[in-house]
């Protein structure tokens, strides 16, 4: 059995934090927590001073093009690697390797290459895919190249499947589009988080969307119709779904704090 202490550290745990704290990992487990208080020696054990720093559950990244100059869209190998050494260096621990609209050849060259590095990782781990697309609504599209976007085609879809062998986590679409909603039953029968961003739904196709096993909404308020009294649209129609969890760009230039705190408020910590 392999041990190791883990000692010096401000613990995040669920609703509290243990300002001291040890954590001891049995084999890869962490198998007891306590306060330290500045002493721990134990023979046959490997202890790693924390320097007071932050000890928090690794992060999973549900949406990530690339990092660092690569973009895992040009289906190489590097490209992934770069983003889970990127991930790992700033606190994720797995992450959905994300695509972007494109032709089928390359969406099918890009998870070829999820893939060859999964298993082989060099930082953080590939939790699956996440298909950004291609079946989103040109009303917008956002960066999304609306050269490659099309309605919903089941055919093309399970062919995806098909070549991403149980890799696809989640699925962002326009439910608003022609088969839109036949394209939900299908990813429902999948077990796939069905997403919903690019789209120009209104209230109403929101609702059904929703009702019909959508539960995620991609960087909410960006990329959708907006808010107006009289047509609230697909955020509004999302923060009255308690199964709906948001997903949002936290960089206070896609979205102002203030909406922050309102979706914070609106859906609590864990949607």
């Amino acid at each position: 059995m392999t041990t190791r202490i883990l000692t010096n550290v401000k613990l995040v745990l669920p609703g509290s934090i243990l300002p001291s704290a040890a954590v001891r990992i049995e084999d890869g487990k962490i198998v007891k927590i306590e306060e330290w208080r500045g002493e721990l020696r134990e023979a046959d054990c490997d202890t790693l001073d924390g320097n007071g720093n932050w000890l928090i559950p690794g992060m999973i990244d549900v949406h990530i093009h690339g990092a660092n100059g690569y973009d895992m869209m040009d289906g190489t190998e590097r490209s992934i690697q770069e983003v889970s050494r990127a991930c790992a260096a700033t606190g994720c621990t797995s992450f959905l390797a994300t695509s972007v609209s494109s032709d089928i050849d390359s969406l099918l060259n890009m998870i070829r290459s999820v893939k060859r590095v999964k298993g082989q990782e060099e930082g953080a781990r590939i939790a699956g895919i996440h298909l950004e697309g291609p079946y989103l609504n040109p009303k917008r599209k956002g960066m999304q190249n609306e050269k490659y976007l099309r309605h919903p085609d089941l055919n093309e879809m399970q062919a995806i499947f098909q070549e991403a062998e149980g890799l696809v986590r989640m699925v962002t679409i326009a439910p608003e589009l022609p088969g839109g909603m036949e394209l939900i039953d299908y990813l429902k029968e999948q077990g796939v988080i069905i997403a919903v961003a690019h789209s120009d739904a209104t209230y109403e196709e929101a609702k059904a969307a929703f009702a019909a096993g959508a539960s995620h909404v991609t960087h909410c308020f960006n990329g959708m119709r907006p808010i107006h009294h009289r047509e609230p649209g697909l955020v509004v129609a999302a923060f009255e779904e308690d199964h709906v969890s948001l997903q949002a760009i936290v960089d206070q230039v896609h979205l102002h704090p203030a909406i922050l705190r309102m979706m914070h408020r609106l859906k609590g910590l864990r949607r």
